[in-house]
């Protein structure tokens, strides 16, 4: 048996979606190495915490089915440990030539992502859309009978060969164009315009507000971010710079399908959407790179001068696999149906499917009409803990319910209006507040205070100011005097003038 590194000599030399298949599975197999120690720790503490979102497995925030069929199983720990097992090693093992056709392996890894992923599916590194490229990569390599050819081909058979990248990257990029339709319609349905930056400033917001990492902080997860606390304290002051950051993410995640016209913007893309990617890291503190990243290194490999030629590829591959072909085209028919389908159905969860409506959401942090919601909490910002949103911010099962917060080994407190969004201006905004722990009469008078900010302007603001003055910068050393595990947990400290 060879290793990736005793073949790396000759890897150019492998089929294109051979080349892709060693780097996404070898890349995929080394992130989840990475995460899984902390992930089978969080899970022997889930599965065992008495919660009520502890009963169910799935997909995304409500536990969906695997496509909106397939329910998941809910598997014991040592169980669950070795489908993560049988997940890592399927997908080495799928990167060496232990197989001459890798394949069966690859048939393996997906049975154990349905075993694994599932488990895990309240997780902050596992969560919904983070891993939702995942089976369609597998799906695409299964339905690739040249994984099983050695060396590249030449003359007809190589246009044949770059038909299972053009469909991995039509996955990838008809999944970006839907997410900046899904910003572009509510921005439009709410009356905002993402250049004002007012969203990418609440989304920093909660970073900076949120995040349990200190202002020393350099790393998010695995990802470097030098500096990444105080430059979002910086950006939060600069409305406009983060306006044209928005405008240029929704850019690139709109005009994404032009490269399937065009192979020669395949590298610039990648490079850009991986850029894209680490601003959110850098930004947000939140982590896609990843599961993301590794899917890019389809437009690293193949032929860009053959790939231009999409009709000529489709047409050399139908001949030469038409039962793969078929099942390619049927799928990739299904992901672009499903988009439409979640954007008229958000409640739905049929992950991998998706409208992928991330930060699709308007936001406001100076618009009185919008619905606001902020936290504290002593959890670690590392993989093996829980989800950001799986508490009652939004009302979505499943979370962690009020009632239970007791129960959680860490202090949190959440505190926000929970109008539902577009509620009349006129409406006395109402402080709800869900804790864990006594709150001091100086954190409570922070907590009040920031809350009133929030609704100064009973009209929509256009132009957020940049204010820093609404930083938890007062409130957050207030944190360290409130009580471990009080009485409270659900107070509703009723409405304010």
């Amino acid at each position: 048996m060879m290793v990736v590194s005793s073949f790396l000599p000759a890897f150019l030399e492998l089929s294109p979606i051979r080349q892709f298949q060693v780097a996404w599975c070898s890349l995929i197999a080394i992130s989840l190495m990475v995460d899984f120690p902390r992930q089978l720790k969080f899970y022997r503490w889930f599965s065992g915490s008495g919660l009520e979102m502890a009963g169910f497995r799935g997909y995304g925030q409500t536990a969906g089915k695997f496509f909106g069929v397939l329910p998941a199983p809910r598997l014991s720990v040592a169980c669950m440990a070795l489908s993560g097992v049988g997940l890592v090693a399927s997908l080495v093992l799928a990167s060496t030539d232990v197989l001459a056709d890798p394949r069966p392996l690859l048939a393996v890894a997906l049975l154990c992502y349905h075993c694994y992923v599932p488990q895990l599916y309240c997780e902050i590194h596992m969560v919904a859309h983070n891993t939702c490229l995942i089976p369609p990569a597998l799906l695409v390599l299964l339905l690739s009978p040249d994984l099983a050819e050695p060396r590249a081909a030449q003359g007809a058979a190589a246009a044949a060969q770059q038909w299972p990248l053009f469909l991995l990257r039509l996955v990838i990029t008809s999944a970006y164009c839907s997410a900046a339709l899904c910003k572009i319609w509510a921005g439009m349905a709410r009356g905002v315009s993402w250049l004002s930056g007012a969203t990418m400033q609440a989304c920093v917001f909660e970073a900076i507000m949120g995040i349990n990492l200190p202002l020393n902080a350099h790393m998010t997860f695995c990802i470097p971010t030098p500096y990444a606390r105080v430059v979002q304290r910086w950006l939060f002051s600069k409305p406009f710079l983060l306006g044209l950051m928005s405008i240029y993410g929704v850019l690139i995640e709109l005009v994404a399908p032009v490269v399937l016209l065009v192979p020669a913007l395949n590298i610039p893309f990648a490079l850009a959407g991986l850029g894209l990617h680490y601003g959110i890291a850098y930004c947000q503190n939140i982590d896609f790179l990843p599961w993301w990243g590794p899917y890019y290194a389809c437009f690293f490999f193949g032929d860009q001068i053959v790939a231009a030629d999409i009709l000529g590829v489709g047409r050399a591959y139908a001949q030469a696999n038409p039962i793969c072909f078929g099942l390619g085209v049927a799928y990739a028919t299904v992901h672009i149906a499903a988009m439409v389908v979640h954007r008229y159905f958000p409640g739905l969860d049929i992950l991998p499917l998706s409208s992928f409506p991330m930060f699709s959401t308007p936001k406001n942090l100076w618009d009185g009409s919008f619905t606001h919601w902020a936290w504290l909490t002593e959890k670690e910002h590392q993989p093996g803990t829980l989800m950001n949103f799986a508490f009652p911010m939004h009302g979505r099962k499943h979370y962690v319910l009020p009632s239970e917060l007791d129960s959680l080994p860490f202090k949190y407190l959440l505190f926000g209006d929970p109008r539902a969004p577009g509620a009349h201006k006129d409406l006395a905004p109402e402080l709800t507040v869900y804790t864990n722990v006594v709150l001091t009469e100086a954190l409570t008078r922070g907590i009040g205070e920031m809350f009133d900010e929030w609704h100064t302007a009973q009209t929509a603001t256009k132009t957020p100011p940049g204010q820093p003055e609404c930083l938890p910068s007062s409130t957050k050393p207030r944190w360290r005097s409130a009580t471990r595990h009080g009485a409270l947990r659900a107070r509703r400290l009723g409405p304010r003038p």
